[in-house]
């Protein structure tokens, strides 16, 4: 029997964007004729994990910039004025008016809602065909509301919003390098020469083993 130290680097961020591409899939495999209930809610399931995994991006590079990140997350605040910060370290200053964060904050609203939602109830009006009302009957029954929120729940915008995230990633990607004196969990001191390796989206986390060290 031989005992091991492993340092282990665990990242949500993949997780979650693993989940968020798989209700990708999944919507996918019922966009023609599945049912809609189902396609919703694989698409509502994406959107919710991209923006899970959005924020867990920002969160694995801002530890890598401050030391404190996970503990403060800046102080909290404003989320926005996180985000400006972490990009401004990153090369990226005023992204947060670009459109690829535009379209992120889009996304991100729609977990808002679902996060903190409150029950509402409300009366529609619908103008129904008699002579294929049976035909609609599903459709009827699986109306979610007035909320503008849900009719963008849907398979282009879970690509839209995926496609998105990756063109962040690979932006801070080219633009960040890492800072001076900063440890990766291999515990080599970085000089602040070297352009960023991370992509915390796509690539889970590293472990390092130290052994033997008894038997």
């Amino acid at each position: 029997m031989v005992n091991a130290n492993i340092q282990l680097e665990t990242r949500p961020a993949y997780e979650c964007f693993k989940i968020a591409e798989k209700a990708y899939f999944n919507a996918m495999q019922i966009e023609k004729d599945g049912s809609l209930d189902d396609r919703f809610y694989h698409c509502l399931t994406g959107i919710t994990f991209a923006a899970f995994a959005f924020e867990a991006m920002i969160n694995h590079y801002g530890r890598i910039y401050y030391a404190d990140w996970n503990e403060t997350e800046r102080k909290k605040g404003n989320r926005k004025d996180r985000h400006k910060e972490l990009f401004k370290k990153v090369g990226l200053t005023n992204y947060c008016e670009n459109k690829e964060y535009e379209i992120v904050n889009k996304y991100v609203k729609i977990r808002d809602y679902f996060a903190h939602g409150k029950t509402k109830e409300e009366e529609i009006s619908l103008r129904i065909n008699n002579t294929t009302l049976d035909e609609e009957l599903d459709d009827i029954f699986n109306i979610k509301g007035s909320d503008k929120i849900y009719k963008i729940i849907n398979v282009e915008a879970l690509e839209e919003f995926i496609e998105t995230l990756k063109k962040i990633q690979n932006k801070i990607e080219t633009t960040g390098k890492y800072p001076s004196g900063y440890r990766s969990v291999s515990g080599l001191a970085e000089n602040g020469d070297r352009p960023l390796h991370e992509f915390p989206l796509q690539m889970s986390g590293t472990h390092t083993w130290s052994y033997p060290i008894s038997s």
